[in-house]
């Protein structure tokens, strides 16, 4: 089904492996663990016009710091913390 739009995940970052899969498969999103995060890797996707969302992030000023970042959202198990956070700005 290549009409389908796809995310791609990622808990490791190597910059050029990951950007040639990237490339290849032409996802909509890439999901980032919290852990690889980082202004580089946000910068790269954002040059390729990706979404980028983070995961797991339960901390508001993590949350305020990767927004600040350009991050387009997080993964999170404490929605009502990090909403509540993020309207505040």
């Amino acid at each position: 089904m290549p009409e389908l739009p796809i995310a791609t995940l990622f808990d490791e970052w190597d910059t050029e492996k990951d950007l040639k899969w990237i490339k290849r498969l032409n996802p909509v999103a890439v999901n980032l663990s919290k852990e690889i995060t980082n202004k580089e890797s946000i910068e790269i996707l954002k040059s390729l016009e990706k979404k980028i969302f983070v995961y797991t992030i339960n901390s508001a000023e993590k949350a305020l710091q990767l927004r600040s970042l350009g991050v387009d959202g997080v993964f999170t198990n404490c929605p009502d913390k990090i909403m509540n956070a993020l309207n505040k700005e």
